[in-house]
């Protein structure tokens, strides 16, 4: 019985771990340019744990003897006290509390503008006037409401184009930074287009965009200097961490479109 249940539970263990593994990814790649990043690294090295565990487990369970399970057990107490020091290490506490902070600032400001372009968009709007209008209020009401609702979509496209060069634009300056992070672009953009800046930027994937200007990069160097770097050392040049993050980008970016770039190496 207590055999049966386990294989049940370990089938669940296994789809939530698998869940979990691509919300880690998806997170990642929307948010950091580099797989050696602190919070993709660390918790792809975590996040199979769980499964290890399970394995060991399994395998004291069919074994059934008390020696392994109280070595086991000693060998697991050791290792709970090292990863205890591991995440409480203050440097990452400290990191991830500033980028919230810096969220929680744009999110803020993006919020008063918001507003403010709300209330602009209804002092642009005309109001009817309701002596002239008499029975027919409720159909011009809601063709006012159609002019106000198209206006503003008129808006948001003109503000699309000119947004998605800034980011580029932002991008194309600073994708030579090796842990450039999705926060730091979008706190360069005018206040005013944060929330369409990160639209795009979701949309585009913020890892592949960085990356794409990285590796066009690296192919441009390399074509024109005729061997004289290494792997490693272009690699670095152009804004990777090292030749696996090179090789790992190209893995990602099979797919991408790089004419989007083209206008901004």
């Amino acid at each position: 019985i207590m055999g049966g249940l386990s294989i049940l539970f370990s089938f669940r263990l296994i789809q939530e771990n698998r869940w979990l593994v691509r919300m880690v990814d998806d997170y990642h790649t929307q948010n950091f340019s580099n797989d050696s990043d602190f919070p993709f690294v660390f918790a792809s090295k975590v996040i199979y744990l769980p499964m290890t565990f399970l394995l060991v487990m399994w395998v004291v369970f069919l074994v059934d003897s008390r020696t392994m399970k109280a070595v086991i057990d000693l060998l697991v107490t050791v290792w709970n006290v090292m990863f205890l020091c591991k995440i409480l290490h203050p440097n990452k506490i400290i990191h991830t509390e500033e980028d919230k902070e810096c969220m929680a600032i744009m999110e803020k400001e993006n919020l008063q503008c918001v507003l403010q372009e709300s209330a602009s968009l209804e002092e642009m709007t005309p109001i009817p006037d309701e002596s002239r209008i008499g029975g027919a209020d409720n159909v011009m009401q809601d063709a006012f409401e159609e002019e106000k609702a198209n206006l503003r979509l008129q808006m948001e496209q003109e503000n699309w184009e000119s947004v998605k060069k800034e980011v580029l634009t932002i991008v194309s300056r600073r994708y030579l930074e090796p842990s450039l992070k999705r926060v730091e672009v979008i706190r360069d953009v005018s206040m005013m287009n944060h929330t369409l800046a990160g639209t795009f930027i979701t949309q585009v994937g913020f890892y592949k965009l960085v990356n794409a200007f990285r590796v066009r990069h690296y192919e441009k160097l390399m074509e024109s200097s005729a061997g004289t770097y290494g792997q490693e050392a272009a690699a670095e040049l152009c804004g990777f961490k090292n030749r696996w993050a090179l090789t790992n980008a190209r893995k990602r970016l099979g797919d991408f479109d790089y004419s989007l770039i083209e206008d901004y190496i």
